[in-house]
């Protein structure tokens, strides 16, 4: 017969210890029947406190009721040392009772090339969303040019017509007044049926930056017509679509424009997150209050319940340049 061989204890906790990884065993009710060193270091780093009930242990992981720890049904607790590790709990019959085992992997490598994957891809998404704003633009110019060549042309037959009438006046036989009329019935029929380009509008340019950036421009209410507020406006859009993008990840800023006599107030709202702290004004919410300011205008911004950026514009007739 065989000799059967029987390891102390002793020998089985001290090679427990030496695993890689955390091992919680317990009991329904959370009584602790075997934990290794690994999981005690691990509930020390959380808690500050030594294991004392399984239960409790996986409830604060599973609720993250801890500032290091990201909860659900595979917790992850990032460790003040930045040790990252990822929990998992199954149900093992033993003996005919219930116990439960925990175990701790280390995956830090792996979470750190997560979080720094995600950050590349926050920054590619970006300057993807940049790339198209800017194919825009060249867009935009294109068509501005294309606006202006046909401005040009309009401009050099007008004053083909001009030179020829001039000429008829001065010496009627130089020129027939037939040739005369259809050139101007050319120039008449192309200014009546010359469609406006909707490029124009002052505020177009705004939307389509917004559009490029994945941002929907809703606007509730008519815009001033007035150049000089124009001017303000679109630099509070760029400036108000921009931080949508990249602070509160929005995908939807709303202006809301109310007229009266004394002038507009145009309020800024947005979807996606609330800012945690209070804003700081610098860059372009700093320049937008000295724009608003020069013209005769004031500027507020508050955070809570939802973020609201506020001007109130003076009308032309009552202030001066």
């Amino acid at each position: 017969m065989s000799k059967l061989k029987f390891f102390p204890m002793r020998a089985v906790k001290e090679s427990f210890d030496l695993l890689p990884a955390g091992l919680l065993y317990c009991w329904e009710g959370g009584l602790i029947k075997l934990a290794n060193s690994k999981m005690e270091d691990i509930c020390k780093a959380l808690t500050g406190e030594s294991l004392k009930n399984g239960k409790e242990f996986w409830q604060m992981l599973y609720y993250g009721e801890n500032e290091y720890v990201q909860g659900g049904n595979d917790p992850i607790a990032v460790l003040p040392d930045k040790k990252t590790y990822s929990f998992k709990k199954n149900r093992i019959n033993f003996d005919g009772s219930v116990l439960y085992e925990i175990i701790a992997v280390d995956i830090s490598s792996e979470y750190e090339l997560n979080r720094l994957i995600r950050r590349r891809q926050e920054h590619a998404r970006y300057v993807n969303a940049r790339l198209k704003a800017l194919e825009r633009t060249v867009e935009l110019v294109a068509a501005e040019k294309e606006a202006l060549k046909a401005k040009i042309k309009i401009h050099d037959s007008l004053g083909h017509s001009l030179l020829m009438t001039k000429r008829h006046l001065f010496n009627p036989n130089e020129t027939e007044i037939e040739d005369i009329i259809d050139e101007w019935k050319k120039n008449i029929a192309f200014l009546k049926h010359e469609e406006e380009h909707i490029h124009e509008d002052p505020y177009f340019f705004s939307g389509e930056q917004a559009l490029a950036l994945g941002v929907e421009l809703v606007v509730r209410g008519e815009f001033p017509k007035d150049d000089r507020l124009s001017d303000v406006i679109n630099d509070a859009i760029t400036v108000h679509v921009t931080n949508v993008f990249r602070h509160a990840q929005g995908d939807k800023a709303i202006l809301s424009i109310t007229e009266n006599e004394k002038g507009y107030t145009i309020v800024f709202t947005n979807n996606g997150k609330l800012p945690k702290i209070e804003i700081e004004e610098s860059g372009g919410l700093k320049n937008l209050r000295t724009e608003v300011e020069n013209i005769g205008g004031a500027m507020s911004i508050k955070c809570t319940p939802e973020f609201e950026l506020v001007l109130q514009l003076p009308k032309e007739s009552k202030y001066e340049l």
